[in-house]
């Protein structure tokens, strides 16, 4: 039995087979160690909603907020936190329109955080969120009527929005897939 494996392993090239595995796992360390490959980020341009094919297990009007921010240090016992809001797309964000929904966001050690926002029952709505950096539940306002800590809007999901106006951030719920909205923090 012991000449007929080493008869194959010959015929096969057993010896130049191992090798190259040894190489394609050793290699294969040196990238997972040194973390050579780059991040792959999905981009949809302008108000990056998104839509997905539907399923039978989720609800209708589903609005699937993403949340990127800055990584958490090591240091760090707890993620960045923060909260989505959905709002009618009415006012401005300043005067502190009655929200639809309000969930609260805890960044995981990479910066990201999801929220689900279910069956909102109206055509139009628009999103806030903010990095609450001083844990106390509310979006700080200035004398100015000016917000103290990031926030981002439906209509400028990537940047610090430009007018705190919820009427030209609607967003339009599908009812029969999810929404997905990206909210980048990552430039504060």
């Amino acid at each position: 039995m012991f000449d007929q494996f080493r008869q194959i392993w010959r015929q096969n090239n057993g010896n130049l087979l191992l090798m190259m595995g040894g190489i394609v796992i050793a290699i294969g360390s040196v990238v997972w160690y040194f973390n050579v490959l780059p991040d792959v980020r999905l981009v949809v341009p302008n108000n990056l909603a998104l839509q997905l094919p539907a399923s039978s297990n989720r609800p209708t009007e589903e609005l699937i907020v993403l949340i990127r921010g800055p990584a958490r240090s090591p240091s760090m016992l707890r993620g960045i936190q923060g909260m989505v809001m959905l709002l009618p797309p009415a006012g401005e964000l300043t005067e502190f329109p009655q929200p639809l929904q309000t969930l609260p966001f805890e960044m995981d050690s990479r910066g990201m955080a999801g929220v689900t926002l279910n069956g909102t029952g109206r055509p139009e709505v628009a999103i806030a969120a903010f990095l609450d950096l001083n844990s106390n539940g509310i979006l700080d306002i200035d004398a100015a009527g000016l917000p103290t800590e990031p926030v981002r809007l439906s209509s400028f999901p990537m940047e610090e929005p430009r007018t705190l106006s919820l009427s030209v951030s609607p967003i339009v719920p599908e009812s029969d897939s999810p929404t997905i909205v990206e909210l980048d923090f990552t430039s504060e």
